[in-house]
Order: structure tokens, then C-alpha cells, then sequence
């Protein structure tokens, strides 16, 4: 009798122990539709966004050579070393003979006020040229210690296309009441003995007197030298250029009439330009 009591009270109090236990495990039950994720105790790695490298740059100047001044602009895309770089370039300009030499004009009794005008002596053509082609340069030192500069050698080759216009002048003539005024005209042997005279000689016509009589002059130019690039800002520089040229045409042009006809042009040249690189 005692010994089934006891077993009576054990078997209670196994029954409370249970159900408190169950009760706390409760708390912790997840839902049904919870996806349990491994944790990585290693820490997650970003991926880190560069900037694009600059690579490209774009140059608009003037080049002073000695046969003429040309505006002159320059592409450049280098490579993934960014040692060497190639592109393009276009150059508009007029070419000089080197005998070239400016005077005054005489002044025009009918406007004692206007001063005469400056001409090219004995000039009888203009001759404007345009060259595009393909530009390589390499870099051949680092910034220069203590400066942001950098020196490159470069090489262009390409195509000359020439624009041969004659030269008009404003010539004194007078009409049939002895009232003197300037004629445009240009070089003929009918008029070379004023044309060639300063003492009949206005001024220079404008340039578009003659422009419809412009031939075109087909050649090749090729043109080498050193670039110095001054970056003081990352998007921007100035870049100074040195160096020699050539201009070949097909057929000789007079420039003029007092000088051979010449058909190939040689000339040394310095250049400023302002750059602007992109990536």
C-alpha cells in the first residue's frame, strides 16, 4: 500500500517536471516557414569601384612655323601602360615663302585720312593648307623632378590638302575724269609693271576676292618632334611642341613671281596647345 503511494507521488511530479519543460521549449519554437542561413563568421568583401584611368586627350592650339601659323587640334588615346598614345590631328593654315616681305601701300589721294594698308610684295597666289593624319607619340621621361612636366617624342604623317588662291591687290586707276581708285586685280602680264610697282599699289583686296578661282593642291605632310606637357591639374594641361616639318605636293605652285615655283615645303615649327583628358 505504501509502496504504490509513493510510486502514486513520483510519477505526479514526473508529470509536472515534463510539462514545464515543455513550456519553455515553446519560446524557441520557429515558425513553419523559417529558412535557417549559415552564418559565415568571415566578414563579407566589398567590391571597391575605381575610377576609370584617363586615357584619352584632346588639344586645340596654335603652331608657329616658319612658313606660316596654323590652329591646330590633336586627339590622343593611350595605352594601358600609358607610355605610348595614338590619334589623330588636323592642322589649317597658309603656307609663306620664306622671301615673303611686307610693305605699305601707298595712300589714296581721294581719302588723304586712310592710311595705306600693308601687301605682300610681289606675291601672286595664296596657298592654305590643310593637313589630317595619324599622330604616334612615346613618353620618354617621368615628371621631371620638382615639376609637373612631361616629355614625349612624337611623329605625324598624313594628308596635305592645298588650296592655291591668287593674290589680288588693290591697284591705283583712274577713270575718265582723272579720279584715282583702287581696282582688285590680280597678277597678269597686262598689269605686272603696277602690280610689281609699290607706287600703284592700294593695299591687299579682301581675301575672298578671287576665293571661286581656288585650285586644289593634293601632297602629303610628315612632321616630328618634342612635347612638353605640364599637368598642374588631372583633367587638364598646357602642352608646348618643337620640331620639323615637310609639306610635299604633287605639282609646283608659285607663290611668288619674283621666286621659283617650289613643291616641296620644309619648315621648323614651335606650338602651344591646351589639353583636356577623359577617361
Amino acid at each position: 500500500m505504501h509502496l504504490a503511494i509513493k510510486i502514486f507521488f513520483v510519477t505526479l511530479s514526473l508529470f509536472f517536471i515534463d510539462a514545464k519543460l515543455c513550456a519553455q521549449s515553446k519560446k524557441y519554437i520557429l515558425p513553419a516557414d523559417t529558412v535557417l542561413k549559415k552564418v559565415n563568421a568571415r566578414p563579407i568583401a566589398r567590391k571597391i569601384v575605381k575610377p576609370k584611368p584617363l586615357i584619352k586627350e584632346f588639344g586645340l592650339g596654335l603652331i608657329f612655323a616658319s612658313n606660316g601659323t596654323q590652329l591646330s587640334f590633336r586627339k590622343y588615346k593611350d595605352n594601358e601602360e600609358a607610355t605610348q598614345a595614338g590619334g589623330f590631328y588636323v592642322n589649317l593654315g597658309q603656307i609663306k615663302h620664306p622671301r615673303e616681305a611686307l610693305i605699305k601701300g601707298i595712300r589714296n589721294t581721294q581719302d588723304p585720312d586712310k592710311e595705306g594698308a600693308l601687301f605682300a610684295y610681289s606675291k601672286i597666289n595664296n596657298l592654305l593648307n590643310l593637313q589630317l593624319g595619324y599622330s604616334m607619340r612615346k613618353k620618354i621621361s617621368g615628371f621631371l623632378e620638382g615639376s609637373n612636366v612631361v616629355i614625349h617624342g612624337f611623329g605625324d604623317a598624313g594628308l596635305s590638302v592645298g588650296f592655291l588662291k591668287p593674290y589680288y591687290l588693290s591697284i591705283a586707276r583712274s577713270n575718265s575724269s582723272n579720279q584715282f581708285f583702287g581696282s582688285d586685280e590680280k597678277y597678269s602680264d597686262s598689269n605686272a609693271v603696277q602690280f610689281l610697282d609699290k607706287r600703284y599699289i592700294y593695299s591687299k583686296s579682301p581675301f575672298t576676292v578671287g576665293l571661286n578661282e581656288a585650285k586644289v593642291q593634293i601632297g602629303l605632310n610628315l612632321k616630328s618632334g618634342l612635347q612638353f606637357e605640364y599637368i598642374p591639374k588631372k583633367y587638364a594641361g598646357v602642352l608646348v611642341e618643337i620640331g620639323a616639318g615637310l609639306d610635299v605636293f604633287a605639282t609646283k605652285q608659285q607663290i611668288l613671281v619674283t621666286q621659283k615655283a617650289q613643291q616641296i615645303y620644309p619648315s621648323v615649327f614651335a606650338g602651344i596647345r591646351y589639353c583636356i583628358k577623359a577617361s
